[in-house]
């Protein structure tokens, strides 16, 4: 019978045991808690999300306070306390902590505690939970401030590109590799490197920057367009390749040329030679053998006062490989001096940049003197007019005689 008893006074210790064990433990902080950033750098701000849990099944804790306790010699307290009013059993609250990682601190895994205070309900409790925070070196380097000293280079044209090199973080980045790469083409053909693709440096300190400069100039095989070209940089210990774009437009131009001048002679002798007093055309043929369209183009011709009629023609728009003539109809005075008359062919167009551009060419129009005049053209020419003047007399004498015909019947 004793036995029995004892037996059952050593249960029911062990349950007062239990069930004060529960309660005094009857929150705790779950391991599934992170932080954000994931990865954490010196000099990072640093979110922990975690959250607090009642295991206990009868109890709901009360007045609960949470605190993080950092080391001050490396970290920043930013919001380190979460006070929660109530828990009840088998739920759980999430907790917010903000604190920021010193520039001081080193690499490696940091301890620190969250202490956790609440009311069980029947006492206060109090006790800390270890938490583990690995801050890893930083290798991060930024492409910034790319710049070109011409956007819009001319093919063979030779031009420059800048950047800076960033180290963003508070350890020194060795042994960095910049590198100068096409986008838009798979090679640098037909771009001609002036300069190497390739800059070492071999240390930047933290938060410092490295200008780097490239020198590129597009061959004469570019075709005018845009173009995309990046620049890279990796350091030993990077884990990626940090690079950033840039574009620019690769220009051509129009290349106008005289391929052909004419002229042209309506004679109803069939003679080709311009003579004074002689209508005649002159044609000017124009062919653009640049890589951009030449536009607006206007021909002129400035010739002497022998020669006259419209001297200016206009062409337009003439696209690369492509070819115009302006036309003009002159007349060449009675009193024009036979010989060379030296007329200046000026063309003038807009170019690719749309500014303008003129050239000029001078060409010898020769003017042929009137052949004197035969003889028997005169004598012809006196016959006739004679024939005429006879007819004229034999009218007039036919009217005169009808009219004192008329007036004496009307007597």
């Amino acid at each position: 019978m004793n036995k029995k008893i004892l037996i059952l006074f050593s249960i029911l210790l062990l349950s007062v045991a239990v069930s004060g064990a529960d309660i005094d433990r009857l929150l705790k902080v779950n391991n599934d808690y992170s932080y954000s950033p994931s990865n954490p750098y010196v000099g990072d701000v640093i979110t922990l999300n975690a959250s607090i849990e009642n295991v206990g099944n009868r109890n709901a804790a009360t007045g609960i306070k949470a605190e993080l306790f950092l080391n001050g010699n490396y970290f920043e307290s930013i919001d380190i306390v979460e006070e929660i009013e109530s828990i009840p059993p088998g739920q759980t609250a999430p907790i917010f902590f903000q604190y920021k990682i010193k520039d001081n601190a080193y690499t490696g895994i940091y301890k620190y505690n969250i202490n956790l205070s609440f009311f069980n309900g029947q006492q206060d409790i109090e006790y800390t939970y270890d938490l583990n925070l690995f801050v890893t070196e930083c290798y991060v380097l930024d492409i910034e401030n790319i710049s070109l000293d011409n956007y819009a280079p001319h093919i063979g044209e030779r031009f420059n590109v800048s950047a800076k090199v960033k180290n963003t973080c508070f350890n020194n980045v060795r042994d960095v590799i910049v590198e100068l790469e096409p986008v838009t083409n798979s090679t640098f053909d037909p771009f001609i490197l002036r300069s190497s693709s390739t800059i070492r440096l071999p240390l930047i300190g933290p938060g410092e920057s490295k200008q780097v400069s490239f020198s590129l100039q597009p061959g004469e095989n570019t075709d005018p367009g845009l173009y995309v070209f990046s620049i890279g940089a990796n350091c030993v210990d990077c884990t990626q390749v940090y690079s950033n774009n840039f574009s620019f437009e690769a220009k051509g131009e129009p290349a106008l040329i005289f391929s052909g001048i004419e002229i042209s002679v309506n004679s109803p002798l069939g003679d080709k030679r311009i003579m004074q007093g002689m209508p005649f055309s002159l044609s000017v043929q124009l062919d653009n053998i640049g890589t951009e369209t030449a536009k607006k183009i206007a021909v002129n011709i400035d010739v002497d006062g022998g020669i006259t009629g419209v001297t200016e023609s206009y062409i337009g728009n003439l696209d690369e490989d492509d070819s115009g003539a302006a036309i003009f109809d002159l007349d060449t005075s009675l009193f024009a001096e036979s010989g060379e008359h030296v007329a200046t062919i000026t063309v003038s167009y807009l170019d690719e940049m749309g500014e303008p551009q003129e050239f000029s060419q001078p060409y010898t129009i020769y003017v042929a003197e009137q052949p004197p005049t035969s003889p028997l053209i005169w004598i012809l020419i006196l016959i006739l007019l004679i024939v005429v003047l006879v007819i004229a007399y034999f009218i007039i004498k036919m009217v005169l005689r009808q009219l004192a015909i008329i007036k004496s019947q009307s007597r």
